[in-house]
């Protein structure tokens, strides 16, 4: 079973902990600036024997580097998890405003209707009529958007 696990950061984020540079670092594992480089950037394809050695020249354990990358993984995931729930709060709010603007807009572009409506809104007798009634075009999204939100 091959378990893949992205230490790139991780090892990024301790390296800079510790003020070391990736030449440093590099020169710790005996390598190029050039190939260390490429190894701090692929960390999910790493042989355990890179890691290990990654672990070593920076100065922590293989234990630690993965499990800071574990919780980082897991951080990540958390986030993921909470920009998904409010995209779904977007999206609904998107849903109820999107009618409105629409509305907005058909009384901005015809003054005749927004005076009416307008009208109609200065006495206080606007109800669901007299919306469906100056905007039957956009009836049906009102409709929709309700249907979306409960």
């Amino acid at each position: 079973m091959v378990i893949y696990m992205n230490i790139s950061d991780n090892i990024k984020a301790i390296r800079k902990e510790k003020g070391l540079t990736q030449t440093e670092v590099a020169k710790r594992y005996g390598t190029s600036p050039e190939f260390y480089h490429r190894l701090e950037k692929k960390g999910n394809k790493l042989t355990i024997e890179q890691a290990e050695k990654i672990a070593s020249a920076i100065g922590v354990s293989l234990t630690e580097l993965l499990e800071n990358a574990a919780t980082s993984n897991a951080k990540n995931q958390n986030r993921l998890e909470q920009l998904e729930r409010e995209n779904e709060d977007l999206t609904r709010q998107i849903a109820i405003y999107e009618p409105l603007a629409k509305m907005v807009n058909l009384l901005l572009s015809n003054p005749s209707r927004m005076e009416d409506f307008s009208n109609k809104v200065s006495t206080g007798k606007v109800g669901k009529a007299d919306i469906e009634t100056t905007f039957p075009d956009i009836k049906e999204a009102f409709e929709n958007s309700n249907k979306e939100t409960k």
